[in-house]
């Protein structure tokens, strides 16, 4: 539960003053602990930041696999619920998910400790493999025009973060801005449209 605890107060203190600029000691003052006990669980923050990063990837890739491995609909059918599947794993951390996009974006992801970067790897290898098996199959069925697999759950997965990464630097003027959803279903269902078979 401590650990648990210092990980919630580390996702504020991300949100607020970003990962390059947060240190250990505001994050031990927002769980209200000494900074020494942070140390008890985490050796850095770099190490912190992994552990929420990695079991985010974990849901992510987890997530992906649920949507891929239905039965009840076909290809086409789960494509349409990708404009809701991503909304739901923003919602599920947006403070750990945007963090990490920014890490990625700026090669911060560098920093972890080649333990850590092979784990997110691995799941992020997953999730692809996942979106990949989904345009590969409504391909196959002559649901979708013959492009890359692989290069569209790539594209796919670039709206997610541009746009994550678009909408969060709007909030920054504005908060009251929230047009995620919106742009994301938008954008993605004329993706999906631009590669469906006449």
């Amino acid at each position: 539960m401590r650990r648990r605890h210092i990980m919630e107060a580390a996702k504020a203190v991300f949100a607020a003053n970003g990962f390059g600029s947060a240190t250990m000691e505001q994050i031990a003052q927002r769980a209200d602990y000494k900074p020494a006990t942070l140390y008890l669980y985490f050796k850095n923050k770099h190490e912190l930041y992994a552990s929420l990063t990695r079991e985010l990837m974990e849901y992510i890739s987890d997530r992906f696999g649920q949507w891929a491995g239905r039965t009840d609909i076909g290809p086409m059918g789960k494509l349409a619920l990708l404009p809701d599947l991503m909304i739901e794993m923003y919602d599920h951390d947006p403070t750990v998910l945007v963090a990490l996009f920014r890490l990625q974006a700026s090669q911060g992801i560098k920093m972890l400790e080649d333990e850590t970067i092979d784990e997110l790897n691995k799941h992020a290898g997953l999730s692809m493999s996942r979106i990949s098996s989904v345009f590969r199959a409504a391909i196959e069925n002559g649901e979708m025009n013959d492009h890359h697999p692989n290069a569209m759950a790539d594209s796919i997965w670039a709206i997610f973060t541009g746009m994550v990464l678009w909408e969060e630097s709007k909030r920054f003027f504005n908060p009251r801005k929230q047009y995620l959803r919106t742009t994301l279903e938008m954008t993605i269902r004329l993706f999906i449209q631009g590669g469906v078979s006449a």
